[in-house]
């Protein structure tokens, strides 16, 4: 484990092995950060967070409590994942994305800069979100989905791929 300058680790934390703190960043009480972590500057793991081997954790990232990011998740700069939210393996969630509570990501999902993902939304594995996309509550987006950009999905919708 490296812990760089400025960090706070809190009671009952879990740091696996290989894993890298930079600075500045907080560290809430019974979280665990598995193996190949990398957790970048300025950062906030809020409390019950789990988050798995061989992901990437970008600056001015914050995860909500009671929240699971899987491996091999991409996590880009100034983005907010809320309480309650999953995150499959081999997800990228781009900068200044805003995932609201209780909402699901499957595997292979690609979430674009600049969206929004309200509360209770499913993202199906294999799909896109581009930029600039809103995703309303109550929301399914089937796999192999590609939401085109500057989008706006209401509330309550369930989309399928052709």
């Amino acid at each position: 484990m490296i812990l760089a300058p400025n960090s706070l680790v809190s009671e009952n934390m879990t740091l696996a092995p290989n894993s890298l703190v930079s600075e500045n960043m907080t560290l809430a009480p019974t979280s665990m950060v598995s193996e190949n972590m990398t957790l970048a500057p300025t950062s906030m793991v809020s409390e019950n967070m789990t988050l798995a081997p061989n992901s990437l954790v970008s600056e001015n990232i914050t995860l909500a409590p009671n929240s699971l990011v899987s491996e091999n998740i991409t996590l880009a700069p100034n983005s907010l994942v809320s309480e309650n939210i999953t995150l499959a393996p081999t997800s990228m969630v781009s900068e200044n994305i805003t995932l609201a509570p209780n909402s699901l990501v499957s595997e292979n999902m690609t979430l674009a800069p600049n969206s929004l993902v309200s509360e209770n939304i499913t993202l199906a594995p294999n799909s896109l979100v581009s930029e600039n996309m809103s995703l309303a509550p109550n929301s399914l987006v089937s796999e192999n989905m590609t939401l085109a950009p500057n989008s706006l999905v209401s509330e309550n919708i369930t989309l399928y791929s052709p």
